[in-house]
């Protein structure tokens, strides 16, 4: 497949939202070359409609230049998830003030990749294991390991990773590994100021007060939780956590917070730290939600296809912007993709 270009989406309205999380995840390259894959196996709409749906749209946007007659119209992708659109709203609570249903992209992003998911399962004749735990070793000497079983798919190494939490005192103190697709950030700190800032204080030590050990009972001492990653994915999303339910509903944080072009994943971070190699990844995708509220904002898109310039979505228009308008610090949802590791000395 060749290098694709962006196009404009229609959006026929208060669905922003939808266009900017469809055009963020087509800036995935990884995740763009498995869909084209599946082209292969003929999938059908009935049973795989959000793989079906990605199919076409792919289609849409990659279409070559001597059919398009140099020209790029916007579409409509609402049309094509539609179904999909009408399945993530069913499954969301009305808000108790108006009645009304909250939609969220970062929401939204990760029911799509779930669907995704769940029908390459399918397709594959294979199904997933929900609320499902094994023991993998519990003696009178080593720690007790709980870890939640995933059944994998072609999308699994591109989006999900793994992290391991390590609760003490426990007899003997407990690790729990269990996979995850998004990293939710917590921004409202004032020691936050950056993406590496939020990243330290996810997988840093917590104390809980109030813990019951092992013999049920409750010490009065507080109880250190310690989480780090154990698997990295090959797109890692992180959603800085900038809404809040209040009595009014829910209200944006809009706080600045600075990301960069290339996040490297200290040592710090990882339960089997790396000696020679630096793990790094690039920004290849954001999000940004406009206005105060999320049930009368505005989402638009900033990506960055391979060998490309930075180009901003925002429903029908696509521009390019410059790197110092897509690094301006009020973003709310962040694609990077992982780089080969490198030589620390680099």
């Amino acid at each position: 497949m060749d290098v694709m270009t962006p196009r404009g989406l229609k959006n026929p309205g208060k669905l922003s939202l939808v266009n900017a999380t469809l055009q963020a995840l087509l800036s995935c390259t990884p995740f763009v070359q498995v869909v084209c894959e599946l082209e292969k196996c003929h999938i059908q709409r009935d049973e795989h409609p959000t793989l079906h749906a990605f199919s076409s749209l792919i289609t849409k946007v990659d279409i070559p230049f001597h059919q398009s007659n140099g020209r790029r119209e916007p579409f409509s992708a609402v049309i094509i998830f539609k179904g999909i659109i009408k399945k993530y709203l069913a499954g969301l609570p009305q808000r108790p003030s108006d009645g009304m249903k909250n939609i969220d992209a970062q929401e939204f992003l990760a029911f799509m990749i779930n669907e995704m998911h769940e029908e390459l399962l399918k397709l594959r004749g294979s199904s997933s294991v929900q609320d499902n735990w094994e023991t993998i070793q519990r003696t009178s000497i080593s720690p007790a390991i709980w870890k939640k079983k995933f059944v994998p798919s072609e999308l699994s190494d591109i989006f999900w990773g793994q992290q391991r939490t390590i609760v003490e005192p426990n007899e003997p103190f407990l690790e729990i590994v269990q996979p995850f697709l998004v990293l939710h950030l917590n921004i409202s700190p004032s020691n936050v100021h950056t993406i590496e800032d939020s990243l330290r204080l996810h997988f840093g030590t917590k104390n809980n007060e109030g813990y019951r050990s092992s013999k049920d009972y409750v010490d009065k001492n507080s109880a250190g939780k310690s989480t780090k990653i154990e698997k990295l994915p090959r797109i890692l999303i992180l959603h800085l956590m900038r809404f809040s339910f209040e009595n009014s509903g829910f209200v944006k944080f809009d706080k600045p917070v600075k990301f960069p072009s290339y996040l490297e994943m200290e040592n710090d971070l990882l339960a089997s730290p790396t000696q020679h190699q630096r793990i790094l990844y690039e920004l290849v995708g954001s999000v940004t939600h406009h206005g105060s509220k999320s049930s009368t904002g505005h989402y638009t898109a900033d990506i960055k296809y391979p060998e490309g310039p930075w180009m901003r979505c925002d429903d029908e228009k696509i521009a390019p912007v410059s790197s110092s308008d897509v690094f301006h610090d009020h973003a709310y949802i962040l694609l990077y993709e992982r780089l080969c590791c490198c030589d620390r000395t680099f």
